[in-house]
């Protein structure tokens, strides 16, 4: 009877947790049982209250987790095996956290059904930390790298740290990776490159998990601004890489940073809706750019810098010079310059000793930071006139291998306040990307041919060459990049595929824009680029307008970039002079033009400061010789439908564009009329008095009606001869009509104080 009353007063599962584990008896007691008293350990007893529950129910769903990832991971490890068998040995490195970054611990977890461990996944550090011993020299044609503790350090042939070493290059053919092997490799590279890409939603969720642990801002805030980021900014010059900023985000690895994070919130602060409260506090940006600029000293005084501080450094210089402070964006864009010289990326070495040398995802950063910042300093140099600092492309643009963000949806995100839907459209981010780097290229040689000396100097044929590239250029862009008819848009394409659309035209205008103004010069009014020019640049102006208004008709002016501001405003230099003209019907186009294009400008000028001075510039030129009524209404978005542009909404107050000089019939106001009338009438002998050049009716971009102008350098029956020196008399005095373009932030910028030296008084020729 005592045992049967002793069994039944005894609860179920009373033991403790210790001696259920090595499964023996116990006796219950507490606060310490008998058996855990006699081995001296500690005692402890199941605890049924909620809270244990709910940090259980947390457990079960974080070992989930772990397992998903784990799966995950080995198929990644197994499609990497099968597909290349010589994997190097750095592979198996762990990403190192970061100084700015809290470290990420990997705990082993026991479960029922066996031990879970939360490894660090097996991803690549730069090769610089690990795969060299320390203080070692390589020898790269007459550079140097030197590899120490810290990384790497790029050295020139004339540097303290070259000695007078026996080195000698050695050329021996055999050493060569075969082509099959590169391919092979290359091969390699894109398959690690797209199975990687597979885990970006579950990088993105995690990192967005761990944003507590950079920043105190609230992180539904934060999330919403890197939607803004990668939607709005980051395509175009795609200085970093998402695939990699987001697993290291998660991971501590080395490609992200606190003060990379800061300068891109900082950066798309800009297009944050002004009455929304909820943004209130960060001062369009200057919240984050406070902390990022604390972080950034810092990073100054580490050792050797850090990729996340260059692309960190880029993207502040294109914010600093979108909110007016052109000075600011300029040295953080040459501190970027020098960070990547220093580390020796700018360096030109074998592409295949690259391939094998450096893993995939090591790799397609550094080229796309490269060819970014490149990119970036092309950009940089149009919009403030000044001479770019990138001379040489060491990768070509091909060799970007990870496409797979082309089939990304791409969407506005819900700041966005616009009511209507966009259809779901392709990003093409990479392959954008890469067609702007060919474009930056044509570019750089624009300005070095135009802006980096008298354009007395310029040889015809160069110029020439230069607008067949162009031309080529627009011709080779893949379908899914190419606008041929901005008016039949049912929606705008994204922003960076019209951004590159608009740059093109932009650099034709920037091409022959110095021999525009030579129309004013009665002794060049009759040369052959002078009339060249004008067709060009008139014609160019009219598709950067088409393609803006295709872009205000969904996106209502706003959320443009620095870069779309200013290939608008350069096209407007050209309409200023335009709506002068003696031609009744080509100067009220122009005036519509300038209509849309100040109301864009005065629209997005909250969101880019930094060009309220071209708005100055506009209205002051406008001002010396009309004024237009000062309530004007909005000009439609929409008024260029069918190939036809409209005019203006409000005209002139009195008189008109065409002056006292005839040219029709008074300032009235005529009927619109459309590009076909423009072909017909608009380039007439009124534009070009005297020529006897006729075309072989092929315009620009496709036919055309003839135009007594001339289509192109080649066909021009130059009475120059056949010569290939200046095209233009050494001592024919035009220094008044051409030093305002070569001087520095007047050359192509948004401050051409000097945009036209000749008085905007004087009636066109």
């Amino acid at each position: 009877m005592d045992s049967r009353s002793r069994l039944s007063g005894r609860k179920y599962n009373f033991a403790c947790l210790a001696c259920r584990q090595r499964k023996v008896k116990c006796d219950g007691r507490k606060p310490t049982c008998k058996n855990c008293a006699r081995s001296n350990s500690s005692c402890y007893y199941k605890n049924d209250s909620t809270a244990a529950l709910h940090m259980a129910g947390e457990l079960h769903t974080k070992e989930a987790r772990i397992r998903e990832l784990e799966d995950r991971v080995r198929e990644l490890t197994a499609t990497e095996t099968g597909a290349h068998d010589s994997r190097p040995a750095s592979s198996s490195s762990q990403p190192q956290p970061q100084p700015d970054m809290p470290a990420l611990t990997a705990p082993t977890q026991t479960t029922t059904t066996g031990p879970v461990a939360l490894s660090v996944l097996p991803l690549p550090v730069p090769p610089e930390a690990h795969t060299e011993p320390a203080d070692q020299e390589r020898y790269e044609g007459d550079n140097i790298i030197i590899t120490n503790t810290d990384g790497k350090q790029y050295f020139g042939a004339t540097s303290r740290f070259r000695g007078l070493s026996d080195h000698k290059e050695v050329h021996d053919g055999q050493t060569q990776k075969k082509e099959s092997e590169v391919r092979a490799t290359e091969l390699y590279h894109r398959r690690w490159l797209s199975s990687n890409a597979r885990f970006q939603a579950s990088w993105e969720r995690t990192a967005y998990e761990n944003i507590p642990r950079y920043t105190d801002v609230d992180p539904t805030i934060c999330i919403n601004l890197l939607e803004v980021y990668w939607a709005w900014q980051a395509p175009l010059h795609n200085c970093v890489y998402r695939r990699c900023f987001f697993r290291d985000m998660a991971l501590g690895g080395p490609y992200f940073s606190t003060f990379l994070l800061n300068v891109i919130l900082a950066h798309a602060c800009r297009h944050l809706p002004e009455n929304d409260l909820r943004f209130a506090s960060f001062e369009r940006g200057e919240f984050f750019l406070r902390e990022a600029l604390h972080l950034l000293v810092r990073e100054m005084r580490q050792s050797k810098p850090r990729i996340p501080t260059i692309q960190g450094l880029l993207i502040l210089g294109g914010r600093q010079c979108a909110v007016g402070n052109s000075s600011e964006g300029w040295l953080y864009t040459g501190m970027a310059i020098r960070m990547l010289t220093d580390l020796g990326l700018h360096i030109k070495r074998s592409y295949a000793d690259l391939t094998k040398s450096m893993e995939p995802d090591d790799l397609e950063v550094r080229k796309r930071l490269l060819l970014s910042c490149y990119a970036w300093d092309k950009s940089i140099s149009l919009c403030l006139g000044r001479s770019p600092s990138l001379t040489d492309m060491p990768f070509s643009p091909s060799t970007l291998f990870d496409l797979s963000d082309d089939d990304d949806l791409w969407q506005p995100p819900h700041l966005l306040e616009t009511g209507k839907i966009y259809p779901a459209t392709k990003c093409h981010s990479t392959l954008t990307f890469i067609n702007f780097c060919k474009l930056a290229k044509i570019i750089n040689e624009t300005y070095n041919v135009i802006y980096n000396g008298p354009v007395g100097n310029v040889e015809m044929s160069v110029i020439s060459d230069l607008e067949n590239k162009l031309m080529a250029f627009r011709q080779e862009l893949p379908a899914a990049l190419q606008i041929e008819d901005p008016t039949s848009l049912q929606s705008c394409v994204p922003p960076h595929i019209l951004c590159l659309n608009i740059l093109c035209h932009t650099v034709l205008i920037l091409l022959y824009r110095p021999f525009f103004v030579w129309l004013w010069h009665p002794n060049l009014q009759n040369n052959p680029l002078a009339l060249r020019a004008q067709v060009v640049c008139t014609e160019q102006a009219m598709r950067v307008n088409e393609l803006f208004r295709a872009y205000g008709r969904l996106f209502n002016f706003e959320f443009q970039s620095y870069l779309i501001s200013y290939c608008v405003y350069t096209a407007a230099t050209i309409d200023v002079r335009l709506a002068q003209h003696n031609n009744k019907r080509l100067a009220h186009m122009a005036i519509d033009r300038l209509a849309v294009t100040l109301h864009m400008l005065e629209t997005e000028v909250k969101q880019t400061p930094g060009m309220r001075r071209s708005i100055e510039i506009i209205h002051s030129h406008i001002g010396q010789r009309w004024s237009l009524k000062e309530q004007m209404q909005q000009p439609q978005a929409s008024s260029s439908t069918n190939g036809q542009e409209q005019l203006p909404i409000c005209l002139l107050e009195k008189g008109g564009p065409v002056g006292e000089r005839g040219g029709g019939e008074g300032g009235g106001r005529s009927q619109p009329f459309s590009k076909s009338q423009f072909d017909e009438s608009a380039l007439d002998h009124a534009m070009s008095p005297g020529s006897s050049f006729v075309s072989s009716g092929t315009s620009l971009h496709g036919s055309a009606a003839d135009k007594t102008v001339p289509e192109s350098l080649s066909s021009l029956n130059i009475s120059y001869g056949q010569q290939q020196g200046p095209i233009l008399d050494p001592n024919l005095d035009l220094e008044s009509m051409w030093v305002d373009w070569q001087m520095d932030d007047v050359g192509g910028g948004f401050v051409p104080e000097m945009a036209y030296d000749t008085p905007y008084s004087q009636p066109f020729s």
